[in-house]
């Protein structure tokens, strides 16, 4: 069904005809969901530090070989539209002259009245009321406020990314995630004296991130002078084909095959250019003001130490295993070795002989995943999974991932003690330092079918596997718990009324 401008229109994208038929293959079967085991739990694949833990592995970092070449890496493309998602709404449905209190009670929900009382607490708010040509007794005051800080008329805070709004306010400075990141970046992701970070972004986005980076150079210029900052953007080969209500690929007005984002599955491929042996992955939104920073950053050097410790490990186990044929009775203690190690019973391949198996349950990537306490957020979190070889391995699981009609899997997953805060250090390379293709590595039946609005017409749309979620099915993981004061998201404007955002 696919005519010469479609291939043609495929090939720009770098999209082969066999990955198109593929994607249309998950509307039409379906898509696989996740068999849970059970959640992980303290003990039973988390490992919990104790302080003395935390100081050796933070030694272990910090005395690591000067060679070990170190990169942040941060998903940036987020956009502010879901953050201010509750003001857009009171734009909307506001009617003139209505109170806050009034506009919230018939909206059954006090959003817009924390707003409110908080005003003077955002740190825009000195930005916007320098634009207002109202009094704060006005009672359109609140609306114009929203008005001049979302819209074009205004600072049109609406259209920008999250990662370049003002976060935080530090007496006549305010500082974006962007600033807050790479001054957190400084004191552990340094190596051959450079703090090398790279964002991902959307590429409309990028004039507003090297405004956001001029304003470093300008404000921190010794600082900056250690900084390697760079973009990279979602390539156009991730992303998906979207279809109809028949499953028929959707064509836009002109005819043209309708293809969105993949979703942040995709970083996948712009991780896999990274040029690093230790990557440290946070997101854009998850910041602290700086008195916090010492408690996160000797977490991430105590991650960062598990990593290089076991990966020392594993990278020995490794070479061992490739140097010449051994024992079983060798090959039995090696394995028990590696068990203790990664904390799981290593299952082996019936097609592979057990030295064979070995090297291939070592010689993989490795990620150590910080995991706080679950207190109700929403989102994933660590699990034991049975994979399609039927083995036992932990992954960090979406609800989206599980059958809901199943109530021994929704059981499961409602057990999870801890949450998953995005708080990854990886390891890139193997044993020999080669790099490893971390698209071997993904399981690409871990994608999820959603719906979305295109102005009034319904669509399907294809996720792909997300990026800590099936894109490193096939890694080693190991969780360790970390407090949750180190996860400090901004999902809505609020959320920068909290203490831990207020400087």
């Amino acid at each position: 069904m696919l005519n010469a401008k479609d291939l043609d229109y495929l090939k720009e994208k770098g999209i082969s005809v066999e990955e198109f038929q593929k994607q249309l293959s998950y509307f039409e079967n379906g898509v696989s969901y996740i068999n849970l085991i059970r959640a992980a739990t303290i003990g039973d694949g988390i490992i919990q530090l104790d302080q003395a833990e935390i100081e050796h592995y933070t030694a272990v970092f910090e005395q690591r070989d000067a060679g070990v070449q170190l990169v942040k890496f941060v998903p940036a493309s987020g956009a502010a539209s879901r953050m201010f998602k509750a003001l857009y709404t009171y734009l909307q449905d506001r009617r003139s002259g209505q109170s806050t209190a009034d506009y919230c009670l018939e909206a059954k929900d006090d959003f817009m009245l924390v707003f409110e009382k908080g005003l003077k607490k955002f740190p825009f708010y000195d930005k916007v009321k320098t634009k207002l040509s109202v009094s704060e007794n006005d009672s359109e005051f609140l609306m114009s406020f929203v008005r001049t800080l979302l819209t074009e008329t205004g600072l049109n805070y609406g259209s920008y990314p999250k990662g370049v709004l003002p976060f935080h306010r530090y007496e006549d400075e305010l500082h974006s995630p962007f600033v807050e990141h790479f001054k957190e970046s400084l004191e552990y992701a340094t190596s051959q004296n450079k703090s090398r970070i790279h964002f991902t972004i959307s590429e409309a986005h990028l004039p507003l991130f090297e405004q956001e980076e001029l304003k470093v150079k300008n404000s921190f210029p010794i600082l900056y002078e250690k900084l390697e900052i760079s973009y990279s953007y979602q390539k156009s080969l991730t992303d998906t084909i979207a279809v109809d209500e028949f499953n028929q690929p959707f064509r836009a007005e002109e005819g043209q095959l309708f293809f969105r984002p993949g979703g942040h599955g995709a970083l996948i491929e712009n991780l896999n250019d990274i040029d690093a042996d230790v990557v440290f992955i946070k997101n854009i939104d998850n910041v602290q003001v700086e008195r916090d920073f010492d408690l996160s950053v000797s977490y991430k050097k105590a991650l960062a130490g598990v990593l290089l410790q076991k990966q020392s490990a594993l990278f020995e186990i490794a070479t061992q295993l490739e140097a010449a044929p051994m024992s079983h009775s060798e090959l039995i203690n090696l394995k028990a070795e590696v068990e203790q190690i990664l904390g799981k019973v290593i299952s082996i391949d019936v097609n592979l002989d057990l030295q064979s198996a070995l090297l291939d349950s070592v010689d993989r990537p490795l990620r150590v995943c910080g995991m706080v306490k679950n207190e109700g957020q929403a989102g994933g979190g660590p699990f034991w999974v049975s994979t399609k070889e039927e083995k036992e391995e932990l992954q960090i699981i979406e609800s989206v991932q599980i059958d809901n009609s199943n109530p021994e899997q929704q059981e499961i997953l409602n057990s999870a003690t801890h949450f998953n805060p995005v708080d990854l250090v990886c390891g890139l390379k193997n044993h020999k330092g080669i790099p490893f293709d971390l698209k071997e590595y993904i399981d690409y039946d871990q994608v999820f079918i959603s719906s979305k609005s295109l102005g009034e017409i319904q669509i399907k749309a294809l996720e792909l596997p997300g990026l800590w979620n099936g894109s490193m099915a096939g890694w080693n993981t190991v969780f360790v718990e970390v407090p949750i004061l180190t996860f400090n998201p901004v999902k809505t404007v609020n959320d920068l009324l909290k203490s831990t955002h207020q400087v």
